[in-house]
């Protein structure tokens, strides 16, 4: 049993081996980001509608032509012409089509960063689980040869050996379980790391213990509320609703006229070299059946975009109130945890230890503290991710740093 207790002691205390290709979670952060091919052509699509802005206040390409009636050579230009506060319009609605391409951007951004802060840490918890499980598995058979070692002097009957090679299987089979989860979670950091799944991705988790995100005092009595304006989706809604503001404002300047300027010109031998210019301007004359319809149409837009602008702020204030509490309440458990259950089921399974080689419990109770404490170990370390996820999720959703998590700067 002095066996047993060193091999757990061993699990709970000693850090797993040192990797020679560690890497810190901001560095993987970095590395993820600049790897992601979504993120990149987000980047080249926000470009591009920023780009397109200049675009809408200049005028149309101008029209040059040649015209020969009767012996007469005659070479014309014309440019097309819109009323000039419908440029400012178009402008306008571009540059707010232009910012919601950005926080989309932004929006990936943190995505790619809560799905790698997630996998980092789902990496190193199941990583410590694995140890744990091993642990348990070999203090397990500990106990399952101490049961036969006993059995064999009548100390205990038969049963207690099949109870201890029960628990015996029953540890393996978790052990498999973990195996396959871990296979997942690296898969998954490999790629968001940008290496092929199919290949062994890089052992990046550090060898000292990963420390639960320490939150902003600030943001924790504030239970995260301040910084909601600063939200992907908020910003994408804004944008959305403002371009359609635009839009409205140049429909209802469809009532206005365009115009066309042409300039012409004969030339040739037989040409008397006459020239001539011209204005036309539109009329509105089909107002009740176009212009009233498009008004209409971009009005119910306009209100569209409002209502799901509306929407969009309640719904990110419900998710962050719940990612506050979920936050708040990990966070918690974490440190109990660390100051009571830890301690107390290790001093459970200790007293254990000492009460059945003296014959006061039976296996049972030895197997159930064994199985309490490495449990709660467990527990802690399934904690931590959903800690560290939940956390990272809350600074996606309002695009501001809450914790000491490392936080990306915006691209554009």
């Amino acid at each position: 049993m002095n066996a047993a207790l060193f091999i757990l002691s061993a699990a709970i205390f000693i850090i797993a081996p040192v990797s020679a290709a560690e890497t810190s979670l901001s560095t993987a952060l970095e590395i993820a980001l600049s790897a992601n091919h979504e993120i990149a052509a987000s980047t080249f699509m926000a470009e591009a509608e920023h780009e397109k802005t200049r675009s809408q206040y200049f005028l149309s390409d101008p029209m040059v032509g040649y015209e020969r009636d009767f012996g007469m050579n005659m070479w014309m230009v014309s440019q097309d012409i819109q009323f000039p506060t419908k440029y400012l319009a178009m402008g306008a609605a571009q540059k707010h089509r232009a910012a919601g391409s950005r926080a989309e951007l932004r929006s990936q951004q943190l995505e790619i960063r809560k799905r790698l802060i997630a996998a980092y840490f789902r990496v190193f918890s199941l990583d410590r689980i694995h140890s744990l499980l091993q642990a348990q598995l070999n203090t397990t058979r500990e106990i399952a040869r101490n049961a036969e070692a006993r059995r064999a002097t009548g100390a205990v009957t038969q049963q207690d050996e099949m109870k201890a090679h029960v628990e015996e299987t029953r540890a393996n089979a978790e052990i498999i379980m973990n195996s396959q989860e871990r296979a997942a979670a690296r898969a998954e950091l490999a790629s968001l790391l940008g290496s092929d799944v199919s290949d062994e991705p890089p052992l990046i988790i550090p060898s000292e213990e990963l420390s639960p995100p320490k939150l902003n005092a600030v943001d924790k009595n504030a239970k995260f509320l301040s910084s909601v304006q600063n939200s992907p989706s908020l910003l994408r809604a804004a944008a959305f609703t403002q371009e359609m503001n635009a839009e409205q404002h140049l429909a209802r300047m469809s009532w206005l006229p365009d115009f066309r300027v042409m300039y012409q010109q004969q030339f040739g031998a037989a040409s008397t070299a006459e020239s001539r210019f011209r204005v036309e301007a539109s009329i509105p004359l089909w107002f009740p059946l176009q212009q009233t319809s498009l008004t209409s149409s971009a009005l119910a837009r306009r209100q569209n975009a409002e209502q799901l602008q509306l929407q969009a702020q309640l719904e990110l204030k419900a998710r962050v109130q719940t990612l506050s509490a979920r936050a708040e309440a990990q966070n918690t458990l974490l440190k109990i945890d660390q100051t009571s259950l830890i301690p107390q089921a290790t001093s459970t399974f200790n007293s254990s230890q000492g009460a059945y080689r003296a014959g006061k419990v039976g296996l049972m109770e030895l197997l159930d503290s064994q199985r309490a404490l490495y449990g709660v170990r467990i527990g802690y370390y399934r904690t931590l991710l959903d800690f560290a996820e939940t956390v990272a999720e809350l600074e996606a959703v309002t695009n501001s740093s809450k914790s000491d998590l490392p936080f990306p700067k915006e691209i554009l």
